[in-house]
């Protein structure tokens, strides 16, 4: 059996008043915050800036050097000392040997022809020298050596002393020198 045409739609109807609102509802807890996240890498660093140019030099201080002093005087060389006396033996070569004269007598005579001459005395009972009865000093310098090479002291007689006083003693094994003094004229210098 087949249906009808559909009817005409009905007026619709006023709208009702709207109701009361209900009271609102109980706000829910606040949620538990996130995890913080990762900081980020570092930013590039922006370039050094220009540095600055010197700034000029200040002008030259106000002022001048003070004049240079005068030169004190020079004064006066003192006086040349006095010469010292020559000194003892003569100059000798660069090649020169010791004059020595091994005596074993009992005296000897000493004068120019043998100074600077070392008497090496082997006899223990050498008992006298004879010396110069006078000096000068020009020959100053010159002299003579004794050496007692024996065991025993020998105790020397001296002829012309001039200055020197006698006997002369020689311990064993030691030497004396009698020098002319280039300083005084008839004066003897005992080493």
């Amino acid at each position: 059996m087949s249906t009808g045409p559909q009817g005409v739609q009905g007026i619709q109807g006023t709208q009702g008043e709207q109701g009361i609102a209900g009271p609102t509802g109980l706000q829910g807890q606040q949620g538990i915050q996130g995890v913080l996240g990762p900081t980020g890498p570092t930013g590039v660093t922006g370039s050094a800036g220009f540095i600055g140019s010197d700034g000029a030099t200040g002008p030259t201080g106000v002022g001048f050097t003070g004049p240079t002093g005068s030169a004190g005087f020079i004064g006066s060389d003192g006086a040349t000392g006095a010469t010292g006396p020559t000194g003892i033996g003569p100059t000798g070569s660069a090649n020169a040997m010791m004059l020595i004269t091994e005596s074993s007598a009992t005296s000897l005579t000493l004068t120019s022809s043998n100074w600077n001459m070392f008497f090496f005395l082997t006899n223990s009972g050498f008992n006298a020298v004879t010396l110069p009865s006078s000096t000068s000093t020009t020959d100053g310098g010159n002299f003579w050596t004794l050496r007692n090479a024996t065991n025993n002291f020998v105790s020397v007689t001296l002829t012309n002393t001039l200055n020197l006083t006698s006997p002369l003693v020689i311990p064993s094994m030691n030497t004396s020198t009698i020098a002319i003094s280039g300083a005084t004229s008839n004066t003897f210098l005992l080493f």
